[in-house]
């Protein structure tokens, strides 16, 4: 499903959470917005920005963007190890009536699925 389009307004919802280095979150925040992406950000992409790896079609990012993003992964995953959280490391189609439920709700909020 594709519902985010570089350069298109999109309604969203919004959390702002702050979260101290040990991984405890100390406040959040609920809103709603406006949102227009920038670019198309796939998960390897992301990494490859994260690592120094750009490309002439690399959007701009905000200085220090990934930085704290990842900083804050980091802080959440060391407060889920601490905590004996499980990772299950599981392709998506794992468990297909959890996906179809999924697409029946967004055809249903929606009328129709984006694929791409």
């Amino acid at each position: 499903m594709v519902f985010l389009k570089p350069g298109e307004d999109r309604p969203c919802l919004t959390v702002d959470m702050w979260i101290d280095a040990g991984g405890h979150k100390l406040r959040h925040r609920f809103g709603r917005a406006m949102m227009r992406s920038a670019a198309r950000m796939t998960y390897d992409r992301v990494q490859a920005l994260h690592d120094g790896k750009r490309d002439t079609d690399s959007p701009d990012l905000p200085e220090g963007l990934l930085n704290a993003l990842y900083g804050a992964y980091r802080a959440l995953l060391k407060k889920r190890k601490e905590q004996g959280a499980i990772d299950l490391d599981m392709p998506e189609d794992a468990y297909p009536s959890a996906k179809t439920e999924r697409s029946k709700a967004s055809r249903r909020a929606f009328g129709t699925i984006a694929t791409g």
